[in-house]
């Protein structure tokens, strides 16, 4: 089986566990999961759960995804200290569509502004700048006294979990097989994740937030996170990112 993946934490994490499968694995960056897949069509891809507004054909595991609801998260916000008029945010790290759809939208409802998202290639931070940084850059930080959990407040608007991962296929027979790879994952990462969190790059620091902050993140998908996403596709057509609201197919 082939898998797509993003480069991060939490995609290692699932890695770890399917590593004895024998798997081919492929990371890119989230950005660019959805277009690889159009050229690996019996592949499986772990991405970012807003693509599917420009992939409404894909399929959809009914079983796993990676959803947020507290401190950890793919993303986190960084303020000036004292900077309340917000106009410009600069997206640093792995940024994808959920990140530049999902900050318009967070800043309209949280902070009444209307900003200008600008990509920055170098993950150069100047401290007299807002940002959104998404992936591993975030623990390479570990400036967690001033980040503002993105995910956690996606998931305050919604009132449920954030899913921010999906993983999905054209191909009915591998997702089918990818859901049978990860049965009982949560028992398998429980032997797992300290190993490949000691295993990063990160600091002591960074090492020990994600350890701490695990529980907030959710692999399995159940009625709850069915209905998140749901709500998730509501939420950009009321705001007008898209003209309807489409059903997701679920194997």
């Amino acid at each position: 089986m082939k898998l797509i993946f993003p480069k991060n934490i939490f995609s290692k994490m699932i890695s770890s566990v399917l590593a004895e499968r024998g798997v081919e694995l492929l990371y890119q960056k989230s950005s660019l999961i959805h277009k690889d897949l159009e050229y690996n069509s019996k592949a499986v891809a772990m991405m970012p759960s807003l693509d599917l507004i420009n992939q409404r054909n894909l399929l959809v595991s009914s079983k796993y995804a990676i959803s947020f609801t507290g401190a950890l998260s793919n993303s986190y916000l960084y303020f000036v200290n004292g900077h309340k008029d917000f106009k410009k945010i600069n997206m640093v790290g792995d940024f994808n569509l959920n990140d530049a759809i999902l900050a318009k939208i967070l800043f309209m409802e949280k902070y009444y502004a209307v900003i200008e998202l600008v990509p920055e290639i170098e993950n150069l931070i100047d401290k007299a700048k807002d940002y959104l940084i998404s992936g591993d850059a975030n623990f390479e930080n570990h400036n967690y006294e001033t980040a503002i959990s993105f995910a956690d407040l996606i998931a305050d608007i919604l009132e449920m979990p954030y899913v921010n991962f999906i993983f999905a296929s054209h191909n009915k027979e591998s997702l089918l097989e990818f859901n049978t790879y990860m049965d009982n994952i949560n028992d398998k990462l429980k032997n797992n994740v300290g190993l490949v969190i000691e295993d990063s790059h990160f600091d002591d620091i960074s090492k020990k937030f994600i350890m701490e902050n695990m529980d907030s993140v959710y692999y399995d998908v159940m009625k709850n996170e069915i209905n998140a996403l749901n709500e998730l596709i509501k939420l950009i057509f009321f705001h007008g990112i898209i003209d309807d609201i489409f059903e997701i197919k679920y194997i």
